[in-house]
């Protein structure tokens, strides 16, 4: 038999023994370099955006709510509901004031009577906030 098909195998043989000590420190200071990169991180100051205070509900004005309601309360009196024109939100001789959670409404409506006819019927209604978002009529009167 040829010799030559006996041998072992000759596995590759480094080029130098400093070449992979080499590779393993600049693997080492890769890896010290991120580690140190990444703990800075962590130290860095974090800014946060200022927080927005919400006030309780208690607390706000909610004129335009009470207006809004006022005119729902005011709808539902009229024999026509579907023909009433409100004044435009807060304008047009409309005035609001508030006393705690107690608003007073006064504006006016444009609205067909029971023959057809469109009036101008000026109203006051006293609403109160019971809750966030929720409204109870006190009163309501008509000037004719």
């Amino acid at each position: 038999m040829d010799k030559r098909f006996l041998r072992e195998p000759e596995l590759p043989v480094s080029r130098g023994k400093s070449g992979g000590y080499r590779g393993m420190l600049l693997l080492s200071l890769v890896t010290v370099a991120l580690f140190i990169a990444m703990r800075s991180m962590d130290d860095a100051p974090v800014v946060t955006a200022p927080v927005s205070v919400q006030r309780s509900w208690v607390d706000r004005d909610e004129s335009l709510g009470a207006f809004v309601f006022a005119q729902m309360a005011v709808k539902q009196s009229l024999k026509a509901p579907s023909s009433a024109k409100f004044a435009e939100t807060m304008r047009d001789d409309t005035s609001v004031n508030r006393e705690g959670q107690v608003y007073t409404v006064v504006s006016w409506v444009d609205a067909q009577n029971s023959f057809g006819a469109v009036l101008r019927k000026v109203f006051a209604a006293k609403v109160e906030q019971v809750s966030d978002g929720r409204w109870k009529l006190r009163e309501l009167s008509f000037v004719e």
